[in-house]
């Protein structure tokens, strides 16, 4: 049974109103935490750090001999032949500095070395794109949603309730992403660590407004479940309904013109 059309501005309203001061959905787009914690890619998925992965494991066998000035300079020229790693060098290169020396301190002895350098870039990298995301262009905000929707769906396919966790900040557990997944994420950050633009925030009318449709065409489909957005995480909420309802809305979201979705996308990760 779907919603009456009262019961779906209502909802538009507090969604809306969500988006301004952050009430509802600050948690969507959490999934960048989520990812530090997951295992790291492997076989044809070690795109972003294969090079630093190889690199330690030679490194480490000259651990004892090598001076801390020429570990450090292998490690920013390992860097840099990952994609990832030479945009963050020409677009944030203190930051880069930054990242060098942390990753020439991991003990090569280490069994979880290779953990510790994926996190250590990934949460230099998203730190910075938390910060660009908010007034990046439409189209590259789109992109970057778009590829962490990507992982959240496939997160779905395999258990519901992690994707409900992973949403909403709870403990998230291991996950690989496919590889299509895995390069979309890494050419969104790509992107985003290569942007500079100031784009403007979007009002609350314009968001009502963009919601509007949106949310009519979830509460057809989803009929009363979609109350589930009023408080998602509600102890008695439906994990499985919170998730698929949430991870459809933002798909919605960012498959709109980007000059729509855009505005929308940034309000979100703003709040």
């Amino acid at each position: 049974m779907g919603l009456g059309n009262m019961a779906i501005e209502l909802i538009v309203q507090h969604v809306a109103a969500a988006l301004i001061f952050g009430a509802l959905m600050v948690a969507i787009f959490r999934g960048k935490r989520a990812l530090l914690k997951q295992k790291p890619p492997t076989g044809k998925q070690q795109i972003v750090v294969a090079a630093i992965w190889i690199f330690f494991g030679v490194l480490g066998q000259y651990a004892n001999s090598v001076s801390p000035f020429e570990r450090e300079r292998s490690v920013a020229e390992e860097l840099k032949k990952a994609p990832l790693g030479n945009a963050l060098a020409t677009n944030a290169p203190q930051e880069f500095e930054n990242l060098v020396k942390r990753i020439a301190a991991v003990d090569d002895r280490a069994p979880d070395r290779k953990v510790q350098v994926t996190n250590l870039v990934l949460t230099t990298v998203d730190s910075i794109i938390n910060q660009r995301v908010t007034t990046a262009p439409d189209a590259v905000v789109v992109r970057w949603a778009t590829a962490q929707a990507l992982g959240t769906r496939e997160i779905q396919q395999r258990d519901p309730i992690a994707c409900y966790n992973k949403i909403y900040g709870h403990t998230a557990q291991n996950f690989v992403p496919s590889e299509a997944t895995y390069n979309a994420l890494t050419n969104a950050r790509i992107e985003l660590l290569q942007t500079s633009a100031q784009a403007p925030q979007a009002s609350q009318a314009f968001l009502r407004d963009k919601l509007r449709p949106i949310m009519t065409r979830l509460g057809q489909r989803y009929g009363s479940r979609i109350r589930v957005l009023d408080n998602p995480t509600a102890p008695d909420a439906n994990k499985q309904d919170a998730c698929e309802i949430t991870l459809t809305l933002w798909e919605e979201i960012a498959h709109r013109p980007p000059e729509e979705a855009g505005p929308i996308l940034r309000a979100l990760y703003k709040s």
